[in-house]
């Protein structure tokens, strides 16, 4: 389980633990591998890279965040404890299987393609994935938690709209002959270019995965500040309660 990429600059060292050493191979920048998705993880909580094998973006920390949102959206849906699970199942029987178990029983490359289609929009998200968690308000902060998530990793504003989103774009698409970003973005028609945070890959970089790769530190942060604000707000909830 791979804990922190990032080195601790000074601050306290950050510590974890790594498994299943038997199925390691040494390897460095310049080694080729073939990408066996079905090999080396387990589907539900693999990142939309991770699975597809046709995927040229640089694998990075987003692909770690990513897996902790469908971590953190399986525990809404199926419970995070054994009393959940039990009333869960009840649920499900009744309302039907959730949507996200589509995200288990495919290939590779069809999880890939429902995720796309599950992670592209708030809309779509909201209403196929968090719409089956838990319907407790001991789930509330939850709901909120991937959704804040989701949004800072496929939908930051800081991102120009060619990073954003999941679905695949079109190589041939006119955006290739574009010499400005900014003519697809919400700078569009003003006077002033807005600076993103993926500007520096040019308009031929069709593909969100890879430009979002571009300027991963940047993003991690932002996610980072969502994980600390949820922690926050749960310890204020809960010195609220105690002090009621």
């Amino acid at each position: 389980m791979l804990i922190n990429r990032r080195a601790s600059e000074g601050k306290e060292a950050v510590h974890g633990m790594i498994i299943d050493f038997d199925c390691a191979l040494r390897i460095d920048e310049s080694t080729e591998r073939e990408v066996r998705p079905e090999m080396t993880g387990t589907f539900p909580f693999m990142s939309i890279n991770n699975l597809d094998v046709c995927s040229k973006a640089k694998r990075t920390e987003l692909d770690d965040w990513e897996s902790m949102i469908y971590v953190l959206c399986w525990l809404g849906t199926f419970g995070v404890n054994k009393s959940d699970m039990e009333k869960q199942k009840s649920v499900i029987n009744g309302l039907g299987s959730p949507d996200i178990l589509k995200w288990r029983d495919n290939s590779s490359w069809e999880v890939a393609k429902t995720k796309r289609y599950d992670m592209n929009y708030e809309s779509g998200f909201a209403s196929k994935i968090v719409a089956r968690f838990v319907a407790e308000e001991s789930y509330v902060p939850l709901m909120k938690l991937v959704i804040g998530l989701r949004k800072e990793l496929f939908d930051n504003r800081q991102l120009s709209s060619m990073a954003r989103g999941s679905l695949q774009i079109p190589t041939n698409r006119f955006i290739l002959s574009l010499t400005s970003i900014s003519e697809l973005d919400d700078s569009h028609g003003t006077d002033v270019k807005k600076e993103y945070w993926d500007d520096c890959c040019g308009p031929e970089v069709v593909d969100q995965f890879e430009r979002r790769a571009a300027c991963a530190d940047k993003i991690a942060d932002a996610l980072l500040k969502v994980i600390v604000n949820a922690r926050t707000h749960a310890l204020e909830s809960a010195a609220s309660e105690q002090s009621s």
